[in-house]
């Protein structure tokens, strides 16, 4: 599967790349997902691992009558 290029994240002084998406700004080393698991850190770039997947998937668990 094709990997993008994120944007809204920077490098921090230490080595590590911070999204900045959303509030939990993940801090990334090479090879880490962010918490949303759609976000992983990719060499020196945050990636977006499942482009073009589905990201979410819900069941409606409630019966409904006509």
């Amino acid at each position: 599967m094709e990997r993008v290029a994120a944007r809204w994240w920077h490098a921090v002084d230490d080595g590590r790349l911070q999204c900045d998406l959303c509030p939990r700004e993940c801090k990334l080393r090479d090879g880490q997902r962010g918490f949303c698991f759609v976000r992983m850190r990719d060499g020196e770039q945050i990636v977006l691992d499942t482009y073009g997947r589905s990201s979410g998937f819900c069941i409606d668990p409630i019966e409904k009558s006509r």
